[in-house]
């Protein structure tokens, strides 16, 4: 499908993005990937060469990513080192043929930007968001951070801390947008393109929030309203959720379409983008600011729980203690 020098830069690319931002030495990565140490050089100097990766010298120094993981694609990255390379003219130069291509190069050409448009749309962000078993670089069953060896883990950040992004009760979330974000991306991208695209982009979205943004949704509303102190901000958590729930409903019913609405998609995308903004810019500083420590242990660990045995299944628990009625 794609070359070895592509891949590495792939993996290359992966294992950069896990750092959280910390400068990768090239022989940590090339151990936590397994490129040949020997050849990695020449694949992060394409990389840096197509102005994918930023590299430091001395003391501290190594790769960083050049462009924010949620606007990177596996596109870019492949093309960086070894184009994709469609089939505009007859293989064999044969002169009646031409650009004319017969069916078996049709075919593959057809395939190829299958691939092409595949790697276009999927960012690297999307990559190491998507729900799974296994962890990129990572023997670990079910831990989601274990690839991040290059740099600061994010559990070890002391909180306070200007590299500590996020409380560590809510960061799980933090990272279950990032995914929620390159779906919006992609559903607003796709508004303007054909059929196909948008079809794709619809699939994707359904895919999301079955496999991951479902369970987070749940989750935040019995995590989060219990211990919001500001009565707008719970109103509006539970009418952009039933707002963004309603439209994964439509979804459902529009997927098979053969016209799906170009206007809808886009507010669909700008919907979930502008909730999760939201969250991320104001709800989570908000909470991290006003939840009491014990309010913020009893979310991480209910989030811990559902997310290492439970995930998917109706949780009883509540993660705030109630009073009891009066008799």
């Amino acid at each position: 499908m794609i070359s070895p020098t592509a891949e590495y830069a792939l993996r290359a690319v992966v294992a950069i993005a896990q750092a959280n931002g910390e400068a990768a030495a090239t022989q940590s990565i090339a151990k936590l990937t397994k490129v040949p140490a020997g050849y990695l050089p020449k694949v992060l100097q394409m990389l840096g060469r197509a102005g994918l990766v930023d590299s430091r010298r001395g003391l501290g120094g190594g790769f960083r990513l050049a462009k924010p993981a949620e606007e990177l694609t596996v596109l870019e990255v492949v093309n960086a080192v070894e184009p994709i390379k469609r089939i505009n003219k007859c293989p064999l130069d044969l002169k009646t043929h031409g650009g004319n291509l017969c069916p078996l190069h049709k075919r593959l050409d057809e395939a190829t930007e299958h691939v092409e448009r595949s790697f276009a749309q999927t960012t690297i962000a999307a990559l190491l968001a998507q729900p799974g078993r296994s962890t990129p670089f990572c023997d670990e069953p079910g831990n989601r951070t274990c690839g991040v060896q290059l740099g600061t883990q994010l559990s070890t950040v002391p909180e306070g801390s200007p590299k500590s992004r996020r409380h560590k009760a809510l960061i799980e979330w933090s990272r279950d947008h990032t995914l929620g974000l390159a779906v919006a991306k992609h559903l607003t991208e796709s508004s303007s393109k054909g059929g196909d695209d948008r079809r794709l982009a619809l699939q994707e979205f359904l895919a999301a929030w079955r496999d991951n943004l479902a369970d987070h949704f749940t989750q935040e509303e019995e995590c989060l309203l219990p211990v919001l102190r500001g009565k707008g901000d719970a109103k509006r958590l539970q009418k952009e959720h039933a707002a963004i729930r309603a439209n994964v409903e439509l979804a459902g019913a529009f997927v098979d379409d053969d016209d799906i609405d170009a206007t809808w998609l886009l507010g669909v995308g700008k919907l979930l983008h502008d909730h999760i903004r939201w969250e991320e810019r104001e709800l989570f500083p908000s909470i991290e600011q006003t939840a009491s420590k014990e309010e913020l242990q009893r979310i991480a660990q209910h989030v811990a729980d559902a997310r290492t045995g439970t995930r998917g299944k109706s949780r009883k628990r509540s993660p705030t203690k109630r009073k009891p009625k009066p008799r």
